[in-house]
């Protein structure tokens, strides 16, 4: 990156922020830095409660889904399904995995996660099963865009479908259950799901096993980055920054049609209003680029000589000082 380029002053207008980390940060002890956090009396809830039933197995009611963004969102989404299956007194096929519309990645779920403990762990919830049965591979199915953060008794009124139908499909499963006012053992379910479920395949397992013994091997400690910097996050935070007239119109148009969220109560365009091409200084909100955070992550109290594995998307861009 040249010093003429809008990255680069981009880059040199947020220094002030960089030295401002950097202060603090050197203000922080070497020994407070790496203990674990204060648990501030927290403490895993996932056991059911003394009144949970054991999951009915025989049921002929199913539900296929079709989990949509990345990888966290599917596995929100897959617990939510779980718990929507238990709701409605469905059996669950496992779920089908976005491969379109972000990684562009071809991984099914059983590529992804262990299926059988998947589907051993929740044998007391939900009735899990590979595939749907065949004879009802052809069967009309109830094809449902389920509302957005519904809650239970959303869920019991679409139990109507099951005098009509014996496949219900998800086409999304994002943000589809309540956060709140939920059942103390869904919301339970749904911790199940997340922590104990949902856990990778074995191959990956093994990978990321190797990956962690390999950093400690070269002091024991190591710091993980994700630089997340991709067009949705840009879009949602209505950053324009540094963008030339084409971006910022690209990310308008995909924050009020390709994310799908006017009319629907979250934001709209002019919740974050467009800026001016140059402002003088970045909003407080507005995304560090993946340089400023990869200098900052160089700067003590992290040493140099602790490992930092980064992730990021797109791949971090080359720059000069």
């Amino acid at each position: 990156m040249t010093r003429s380029s809008p990255r680069h002053w981009q880059f040199e207008e947020r220094r002030e922020f960089i030295s401002g980390l950097r202060t603090n940060c050197i203000a922080v002890a070497d020994a407070h830095l790496w203990v674990s956090t204060f648990s501030r009396n927290l403490r895993p809830c996932v056991k059911p409660t003394s009144n949970y039933k054991a999951a009915y197995q025989d049921s002929n009611r199913f539900i296929t889904v079709k989990c949509n963004g990345g990888l966290n969102q599917m596995r929100t989404g897959i617990a939510d399904m779980v718990a929507v299956a238990r709701i409605m007194n469905a059996t669950l096929v496992i779920p089908m995995l976005d491969k379109r519309s972000f990684w562009q990645d071809s991984s099914g779920f059983a590529d992804i996660f262990d299926v059988l403990h998947f589907i051993k762990s929740l044998q007391q919830d939900v009735n899990i099963v590979k595939e749907l049965p065949k004879h009802l591979e052809s069967v009309p199915r109830a094809r449902k865009h389920f509302s957005l953060w519904s809650g239970m008794s959303y869920y019991e009124n679409m139990t109507h479908l099951w005098k009509d139908y014996q496949v219900i499909h998800v086409a999304k499963s994002d943000s589809r259950l309540a956060n709140n006012d939920l059942p103390l053992d869904i919301q339970r379910l749904r911790c199940r799901t997340l922590y104990h479920a949902l856990r990778f395949s074995p191959s990956i397992e093994l990978l990321g096993k190797g990956l962690v013994e390999r950093l400690r091997s070269r002091g024991g400690k190591y710091i993980a980055l994700h630089l997340r910097y991709e067009k949705d996050m840009l879009s949602f935070t209505g950053c324009t920054y540094g963008l030339s007239n084409a971006e910022s119109e690209e990310l308008r148009i995909m924050r009020t049609f390709g994310m799908g969220v006017i009319g629907k109560g979250i934001k709209s365009l002019h919740s974050y209003p467009p800026l001016p091409p140059s402002p003088p200084n970045p909003r407080p909100y507005c995304p560090l680029l993946q340089p400023n955070i990869a200098v900052a992550a160089l700067l003590p109290p992290w040493s140099p000589m602790i490992p930092q594995p980064v992730a990021a998307t797109p791949p971090l861009p080359t720059f000069s000082s």
